[in-house]
């Protein structure tokens, strides 16, 4: 090989590096009420900080969706049972959300889910109705949560896969 052409790959080279080296450039800040700028669609959506929430409706008009914290995949990765739908049902929810954490065992009636037709050890973790391109996600206490090793965000997750038409049977469920 001629030793420019050497030179000017090895430069290349170089130049490729250090572009990929350089830390992404910084997202400008979105100023509230500009009527130019649209909001992003999807609104991440958290666990409750206070009591003050539990039994309070969270509503999400453009949708929603979950990001895992570490915890989260902690948890995931320690589950003795499959928790999460099928790649074509995981994913965020566009249409209208309400959420709301219940408190003790108010779950079962509030899903309507006849406790009776289940194992009396059989925790019910959350439920999800939708209906007509929106849904309500009922999710219960942390402490009934953590007993199966589970954290809000992986049943809000399972929650979003039945609001995007995932069967109650689980069919595929990983």
């Amino acid at each position: 090989m001629n030793p420019i052409a050497r030179i000017v790959s090895r430069c290349a080279w170089v130049v490729i590096l250090a572009a990929w080296a350089l830390p992404p450039k910084p997202t400008t800040a979105i100023a509230v009420g500009n009527p130019n700028v649209s909001l992003p669609p999807i609104v991440h959506a958290e666990a409750p900080t206070a009591a003050a929430l539990l039994g309070e409706p969270m509503y999400f008009p453009n949708g929603i969706k979950v990001t895992f914290q570490p915890e989260d995949y902690w948890a995931y990765a320690a589950l003795r049972f499959p928790e999460l739908a099928p790649v074509e049902f995981d994913g965020p929810f566009t249409g209208p959300v309400a959420l709301t954490y219940i408190a003790g065992g108010e779950i079962w009636t509030i899903c309507g889910i006849d406790k009776s037709n289940y194992p009396p050890d059989t925790t019910l973790a959350g439920c999800a109705q939708p209906q007509r391109g929106q849904c309500t996600i009922y999710i219960a206490p942390l402490d009934l949560l953590k007993k199966h090793g589970l954290t809000y965000r992986i049943v809000l997750r399972h929650e979003i896969s039945h609001c995007r038409g995932w069967p109650g049977s689980h069919p595929g469920a990983r």
